[in-house]
């Protein structure tokens, strides 16, 4: 796992969700947010970027 820092997304996304532990090896992640996921991808200015950076990429609805 490693340190890391969501930038962008809903207006409304927590501060408190922005800072958090991710695979060490993972481009995306997906996090639930409201009846939905947020997804962020990781900005690739380095693989030693120390936290790394995700960059927000889209937003998907729950299947029902």
């Amino acid at each position: 796992m490693i340190d890391a820092i969501l930038e962008g997304g809903p207006v409304g996304f927590p501060a408190t969700e922005r800072v958090r532990r991710v695979p060490a090896g993972a481009l995306k992640v997906k996090i639930p947010y409201g009846a939905g996921y947020e997804h962020f991808e990781r900005r690739e200015l380095g693989k030693s970027e120390r936290p790394a950076v995700y960059v927000w990429s889209t937003r998907t609805k729950v299947a029902e």
